[in-house]
């Protein structure tokens, strides 16, 4: 009986034939600056052959199959044994990564490419801590002076607000016509903004003074001058004609 008759009869199975060819992926992936950015490559009937990724327009490889050719460690090819998956890692992105990616398949006179844009977005810029206080600074005897402090961008798991006149932390069991009002509204998981509003009924002159609002550990902090006016006196004043420098202001621990 001939060979092939005799494979033919016991069912021997010859390797394919068939030409390699790619799977459909996405052309083009966006990532954050920071993140770790995956180019998908997905190859059927790869065979023998093998894969390589390089960025254009560069000739020389960061990877073939699953070996480094690039001195950058965060760069290397992704592959899990017996799967069509031949991607390109690359971590902690950067802005200058971005750009057009090949993998490609040779074998002699073989060779498919294929292209894949990553797209680097810039991490949007941190928000500075903002703390802002307002209502009048300038109030008649035996009324009431009412000072609002807003704390924004604050971890209000464990941020609250305090108050300080004239560099003396404000006690509310120190006089009885003092209250204070805190509210939060949340923005995020643990972010938001905190509300913090200062209430002095029957003011007397000895109110006067300066007021400073703070957030937890000194992360914030905005101050005013109060006058408390005589009822013979009618001047009054914006917040924003006596502004109070916080930083000129030594707060006792």
């Amino acid at each position: 009986m001939a060979l092939s008759a005799f494979s033919r009869y016991v069912g021997v199975i010859r390797p394919s034939r068939r030409k390699p060819s790619f799977m459909d992926n996405p052309e083009s992936v966006s990532h954050e600056e920071g993140d770790t950015a995956v180019l998908f490559c997905s190859v059927l009937n790869l065979g023998d052959h093998t894969v390589t990724w390089r960025k254009l327009p560069r000739s020389a490889p960061l990877t073939i199959g699953t070996t480094s050719w690039t001195r950058d460690q965060r760069v290397h090819a992704e592959h899990v044994p017996n799967s069509s998956q031949w991607n390109l890692v690359i971590e902690k992105a950067k802005i200058d990564d971005a750009g057009v990616y090949e993998c490609q398949i040779s074998k002699r006179k073989l060779q498919l490419r294929r292209a894949v844009t990553l797209v680097i977005r810039a991490k949007p810029a941190a928000q500075l801590p903002r703390i802002e206080i307002s209502g009048e600074n300038v109030v008649k005897s035996g009324s009431v002076l009412t000072l609002t402090c807003n704390a924004s961008l604050v971890d209000v798991s464990v941020e609250r607000i305090s108050w300080i006149k004239d560099g003396e932390p404000l006690r509310l069991d120190s006089d009885s016509r003092y209250s204070i009002h805190t509210s939060v509204t949340l923005t995020g998981r643990s972010s938001g903004t905190i509300s913090s509003k200062l209430e002095i009924k029957a003011t007397r002159i000895s109110d006067s003074g300066g007021y400073l609002c703070r957030s937890t550990e000194r992360a914030q902090m905005a101050g005013v001058k109060v006058e408390i006016q005589s009822i013979f006196n009618n001047k009054r004043a914006d917040l924003q004609e006596a502004p109070l420098d916080p930083a000129a202001v030594q707060v006792t621990k």
